[in-house]
């Protein structure tokens, strides 16, 4: 026998037993075999490349390790003769699925094999025997969803084959009420097959719907998808949509927390609103604005705003209530409603504690046309997001005080000649800027909500890149070779700005125009997905042109 199939024996016989690919790499180092040789090196390489990872060039495998020097493992496409070939021989040198399903999947991405596709066969059917074996887990949902893509790519020889064996493996799991992202990594990837597919989509989602009907947080989940399977029946998306509102309604009703209410009753506004539910707007808009009476012990009214032993009143009288107009409005373009970082961490952690599992289970973040833009993983992902997700809800909220606040200051607002002066006095943004700001505000004086945002929207961007010119920030990109220069995009240039400006200010302006996880105000305006602005959207644009009008250059500086 061979020193390189010595290895091979030694490998799989240690790999016996071990159900898990991160184990792999592991095992195979604490192995009396030679670690420096090529065959060894190659090997435990091939297990520590990262599954399930959605983005990349390698998906769905991504580098453990990645930095300005290089990443490791190197990436697929790249891996040429020897390695190529000891992973060949690897895979046909062992019959366990957990190397099957990893070697054969890597040599069919790599697809420098002349008949990569039979590798692609191979590793489908190690994915399902994997998905058999043992109780039902994360991984064997993984396995099942990469054999249905690995079938898609080959042109759907065995998709039938894996489309029944994967529907029989989620109505398994909600018939057993196992941990809810086990069936949805699923029976998500079921409702985005082509429609061509006949699969049990509708029969899994009401199966699963029932099962998490009393978690809004899983259910939520669920409906997303029910509604994007109905195309343009918006009566019925309407009538689902309702449903996860109640929900929402529901979990605040039952939470104990001012804190929690206030998040589930703006997770509730934020699908009334999404689909044109407009009594149930109305009705959660009043349940919000009802929280600061609460038995006079009112300690939290959003996620944002802390008013221990104060009521709403006396809030929003806080930025009313100087004689001069213009102080109050300086006051008003003060406070920035995103915390600091180490605070929103330490109530975002309190709030995972509540519901600890939630931050175990892959979910998916959809647009307000549900279609999905962000897959979180769980763990440090899902707790990046959900700080994301807690600091567009503070701005949400606050967008609903603005107005009250900017309501009561109209009246005493002075000519359009000094707003407009207002908005200049600290020396960054200039007249033709501040006279729309302040036209901006006398739209939303006329009620004019829409026109207000229109106006104010566009002239709060000119006036972050002219924040940033002002720096030294980069605003352009040099053409270079056949590449065509350009003006960097907003999100880019408020990245820039960090450490620029004081980064609650940053990331509050970041949130509001341009994260797409965020309230991303100007990307939905601009690309014209906000067919028509609210009060509260037009007071928050105010709102932002007030703060960047507060921004002092040479302190920044």
């Amino acid at each position: 026998m061979t020193n390189s199939n010595v290895i091979y024996q030694k490998i799989e016989n240690a790999l016996s037993g071990v159900s898990e690919w991160h184990e792999a790499s592991g095992k195979i180092r604490n192995l009396d075999i030679d670690q420096d040789s090529i065959e060894a090196a190659s090997i435990r390489a091939a297990f520590d490349y990262e599954f399930p990872h959605s983005e990349g060039v390698d998906s769905p495998f991504s580098a453990m390790m990645q930095t300005k020097d290089g990443r490791y493992p190197p990436e697929i496409k790249s891996i040429e003769e020897p390695i190529l070939q000891i992973w060949v021989s690897m895979h046909e040198a062992c019959s366990l699925p957990l190397v099957k399903s990893r070697f054969g999947d890597l040599i069919w991405v790599n697809k420098k094999s002349g008949d990569s596709y039979k590798f692609a066969q191979e590793a489908i059917s190690a994915y399902v025997e994997m998905a058999s074996a043992g109780e039902a887990s994360i991984q064997s949902s993984d396995c099942l969803v990469r054999a249905l893509d690995i079938s898609l790519e080959l042109g759907g020889k065995r998709t039938a084959e894996v489309l029944g064996r994967a529907e029989s493996y989620a109505k398994h799991a909600l018939d057993n009420s196992v941990q809810p992202g086990i069936a949805m990594r699923i029976i998500e990837r079921i409702c985005g097959l082509p429609k061509k597919y006949k699969a049990q989509r509708g029969a899994l989602l009401r199966k699963a719907e029932a099962l998490y009907s009393e978690d809004p947080f899983s259910v939520e989940h669920v409906r997303g998808l029910l509604i994007s399977l109905k195309g343009n029946d918006e009566q019925q998306k309407q009538e689902i949509a309702r449903s996860q509102v109640k929900s929402w309604i529901s979990a605040a009703d039952d939470a104990e927390s001012s804190l929690v209410k206030a998040t589930h009753l703006n997770r509730a506004y934020e699908w009334a609103q999404s689909h044109n539910l407009k009594i149930e707007q109305e009705e959660v808009r009043s349940r919000i604005q009802n929280l600061s009476g609460a038995s006079g012990e009112m300690k939290e009214i959003s996620v944002e705003f802390s008013l221990p032993g104060e009521d709403l009143e006396k809030f929003i009288g806080a930025f009313t209530k100087h004689d001069d107009a213009m102080i109050c409005l300086r006051s008003f373009s003060l406070y920035c409603p995103v915390k600091k970082r180490e605070e929103a961490e330490a109530e975002v952690n309190s709030l995972i504690a509540g519901s600890p599992l939630q931050s175990l289970v892959s979910t998916v973040v959809y647009n307000e046309d549900y279609l999905p833009i962000k897959y979180v993983n769980g763990g440090d992902d899902y707790f990046n997001y959900k700080i994301r997700s807690y600091e567009a809800q503070s701005i949400n909220l606050w967008s609903t005080f603005s107005l009250l606040i900017i309501d009561r200051l109209l009246p005493r607002l002075g000519s359009t000649e000094e707003t407009s002066e207002f908005f200049r006095e600290a020396g960054v943004i200039d007249a033709d800027i501040s006279g729309r700001f302040s036209r901006g505000i006398e739209l939303y004086r006329e009620g004019l909500y829409d026109e207000s945002l229109c106006v104010v929207v566009p002239r709060i961007e000119a006036a972050v890149r002219m924040l940033a010119r002002e720096l030294s920030v980069p605003i352009f990109n040099p053409p270079s070779g056949d590449k065509i220069g350009g003006y960097k995009g907003l999100g880019e240039i408020i990245s820039l700005l960090k450490g620029r400006i004081p980064e609650e200010f940053r990331v509050y302006i970041s949130s509001s125009l341009s994260d797409p996880l965020g309230v991303n105000l100007r990307n939905r305006l601009s690309h014209g997905i906000l067919l028509k602005g609210t009060k509260s959207e037009a007071a928050l644009s105010i709102h932002i042109a007030c703060l960047l009008s507060s921004l002092q250059v040479a302190e920044a500086k």
